[in-house]
């Protein structure tokens, strides 16, 4: 019985999925400041059809769109929070392509007062070869999507 045991144990050990963890670097201070949480996301997300899983989300998102948001972050005396919430994440493996969607809703709020400034919501969907394991570019350009949405959308916000 014992030996069942361990040859199931092995079994289960040599399927275990390889993690790829998203980096990011860090963001350069502004009057904004990007706060991110999974609602009802997986954070190592799955990569469906594929034996991966990819992990850190967050910290590649908030620097995306902290980034990108930085141009409108400097137009601005007033201090910032902006909220922004993981809403969906899929990643799927179709035809030797790493395909990701991601969908976020986005929260701006005063940091003095917390007062409510405006709320929207966006998504992306991109492609890379996983020809290389990885997949994770899929990821990045997604992010950078969002980011650059958010930021077109701030541009609307009246300081």
């Amino acid at each position: 019985m014992t030996q069942g045991l361990v040859l199931a144990g092995a079994l289960l050990v040599g399927c275990a999925p390889s993690v790829i963890s998203l980096r990011a670097k860090p963001v350069e201070s502004s009057s904004l400041e990007v706060l991110s949480h999974a609602a009802g996301v997986r954070d190592p997300l799955e990569l469906h059809h594929g034996h991966v899983v990819y992990s850190g989300i967050d910290a590649p998102l908030v620097h995306s769109i902290a980034n990108a948001m930085l141009p409108w972050a400097r137009t601005t005396s007033t201090a910032h929070q902006l909220i922004v919430e993981l809403t969906a994440a899929d990643a799927r493996l179709i035809a030797g392509r790493v395909q990701v969607t991601l969908a976020v809703r986005a929260t701006m709020r005063e940091r003095s007062g917390n007062r409510y400034v405006a709320q929207t919501q966006t998504h992306c969907q991109e492609k890379a070869l996983f020809s290389d394991g990885n997949g994770a570019p899929a990821f990045y350009r997604c992010m950078t999507r969002i980011g650059g949405d958010l930021a077109g959308w701030a541009g609307g916000i009246k300081p």
